[in-house]
């Protein structure tokens, strides 16, 4: 087949391999390292999707929100923290400056 001699170990075999010799020609798919993306909108079956496509191909899900999820809230809380800081600074030159205003005003 295709310049190449095929041993093969009985006649089942031989039989198979002549009624469709791709699939014992063709690598298995997928190849590894494969990866795979899983989208879409909420509760449209992703993880169900997932884990049946782990299962079947012997592969890890990776849930990248959940991994994503403790370095986006610690991200947040350090935005959280910046503008309350800058606020809070800002807020305490008005104050400083009003302060002022009326120190020369009493005068």
């Amino acid at each position: 087949f295709m310049d190449k001699f095929y041993i093969l170990s009985s006649q089942e075999a031989l039989k198979k391999f002549m009624k469709n010799p791709r699939h014992y020609l063709l690598p298995h798919i997928p190849h590894l390292p494969c990866k795979v993306s899983v989208i879409g909108p909420p509760c449209s079956g992703k993880s169900t999707m997932c884990a049946m496509l782990a299962e079947h191909y012997g592969a890890v899900v990776v849930d990248v929100e959940a991994l994503m999820g403790h370095t986006l809230g610690m991200f947040k809380k350090d935005m959280l923290d910046k503008v309350r800081q800058d606020a809070t600074l800002a807020g305490l030159e008005k104050i400083r400056a009003k302060m002022q205003l009326e120190a020369t005003n009493a005068l």
